[in-house]
């Protein structure tokens, strides 16, 4: 039994979702280090050159919003997020719980969250967390109309990079829309 007791889908707190993990080693449920509800994802201790990834596929929603921290070697080791395996982005050093949200198509997709090391050095707790997965469906819940105010609006996206919400710069209301890159997440 992981140390948190409970499934995957428990720990970012979405009981509907299932997830396959893959890699070198399974995430797990722990309750140390948590955002939302006193449970969150976390990822195994792996080695220099490894990798260990939780995905899940999801059906009728357009949306994803989750929050997620990492802890590990700046720069070298990171926490990425993948949607049918097209990489969105990636976080390393020391990072706290931060909110991100990402907008799709409506189908199926595949979401993936991946912790790699480098051939070298680790640094910090070494690992990342994912806590509170939530899916929409677009309208009102798509969370680029939200972030630019204009939550009855529909948005599609296209082009080699998505659109992603963020709280780091906003004029109003707490968040705007970037590309990652634009924040320097390539």
């Amino acid at each position: 039994t992981p140390p948190g007791g409970d499934s995957l889908g428990d720990a970012v707190d979405d009981a509907s979702l299932t997830f396959t993990t893959s890699g070198n080693g399974d995430w797990f449920n722990q309750t140390t280090t948590t955002y939302f509800d006193g449970d969150a994802a976390q990822s195994p201790d792996i080695s220099d050159n490894q990798s260990a990834s939780m995905e899940t596929t999801v059906s009728g929603y357009t949306s994803v919003t989750f929050y997620w921290k990492v802890s590990s070697e700046s720069n070298y080791d990171y926490l990425r997020f993948y949607i049918d395996d097209v990489l969105q982005d990636q976080i390393s050093g020391t990072v706290d719980w931060q909110q991100k949200s990402y907008a799709f198509t409506s189908g199926s997709h595949t979401l993936k969250w991946t912790y790699y090391k480098d051939g070298s050095v680790s640094s910090g707790s070494d690992t990342g967390w994912v806590d509170k997965v939530e899916l929409g469906t677009g309208g009102s819940s798509d969370p680029i109309a939200e972030a630019v105010d204009a939550p009855t609006l529909t948005f599609s996206l296209t082009g080699d990079e998505l659109w992603e919400v963020t709280t780091a710069e906003s004029y109003y209301g707490g968040s705007s829309v970037t590309i990652p890159s634009a924040l320097g997440h390539n």
